[in-house]
């Protein structure tokens, strides 16, 4: 369920999940409410579509677990588009020249991704 909270005069929902992304099969998602899928858009790359649209991203918070701690990857906020209801998630590594190179992965079960979001409605008057 979503945590709904006021900060000042924003009207703030809190949307937490966590991604594992499971091979080739579709990722397995458990999530706090507010999200109505996750799907693999690419290489490391997963669009979150929410269940409601919002008129702003206030802040976010982004983890990643590993199965192997000798894996560098990272996972960076994409596009956002909330008049979509999508927020993309891009895993990483960096290149030689620390240019970020798109990563799977999704080769281990153990890997995860945690996302938590906080979007503003509207103000509340």
């Amino acid at each position: 369920m979503q945590n709904i909270s006021q900060i000042g005069k924003r009207r703030i929902d809190v949307i937490a999940l966590e991604i594992y992304p499971q091979g080739t099969s579709a990722p397995v998602v458990a999530h706090s409410g507010g999200v109505t899928s996750v799907a693999r858009a690419d290489v490391g790359l997963f669009t979150v579509t929410l269940d409601e649209t919002y008129v702003d991203l206030f802040g976010h918070s982004l983890s990643v677990g590993l199965a192997d701690p000798a894996d560098s990857t990272e996972v960076k906020l994409g596009a956002v588009d909330l008049s979509a209801k999508t927020v993309q998630l891009q895993a990483y590594t960096l290149d030689a020249d620390a240019a970020a190179v798109a990563a799977d992965i999704t080769a281990d079960d153990d890997n995860r991704i945690g996302l938590v979001l906080y979007l503003s409605k509207a103000l509340v008057s």
